[in-house]
């Protein structure tokens, strides 16, 4: 007879994950790998592209077309913002792909929880963003309204 009792609630081993149950849990990270970096790199580039034309705008005095009573620093300054906003999650990105690529050459779980701390930057980073810009979209929808309904009356 064992001494296990039939009646229990099953309790589970999580500190006895076989070298099986590792290896499943790779094979989504391994395909999404590629996928990370592509983004990553194609985020921080175009951040880098939107700084760099901050700096073009500097030197050219402002963009064509527009009024002279924006100054072009201002200008620039948004340009090098949206850049940023480009490069941080290119850089969880890169992260991410780079802790997959230590989970694929054995780094077990250790890299694996790495991987997925800096899959869980990205977003929350990403989810951050998306409220700001609701809150920003809503406010900007407010404004606009009141600005509206006092050019009216």
């Amino acid at each position: 007879m064992s001494a296990e009792n039939p009646f229990a609630a099953p309790t589970a081993r999580l500190g006895e994950a076989s070298a099986r149950d590792l290896e499943t849990l790779v094979v989504p990270l391994r395909e999404t790998r590629p996928w990370a970096r592509f983004i990553g790199i194609i985020s921080i580039l175009v951040g880098a592209f939107s700084i760099l034309a901050s700096v073009g705008i500097v030197f050219a005095g402002g963009l064509e077309g527009m009024p002279e009573e924006v100054p072009a620093a201002a200008i620039a300054g948004a340009y090098v913002f949206m850049g940023v906003l480009y490069i941080v999650p290119g850089l969880f990105l890169n992260q991410y792909a780079s802790a997959i690529a230590h989970v694929e050459a054995g780094g077990g779980v250790a890299w694996m929880v790495q991987a997925l701390e800096k899959q869980r930057s990205f977003w929350r980073f990403a989810g951050v963003l998306t409220l700001i810009l609701m809150l920003a979209i809503v406010l900007g929808v407010c404004a606009g309204v009141m600005v509206g309904a006092t050019a009216s009356s």
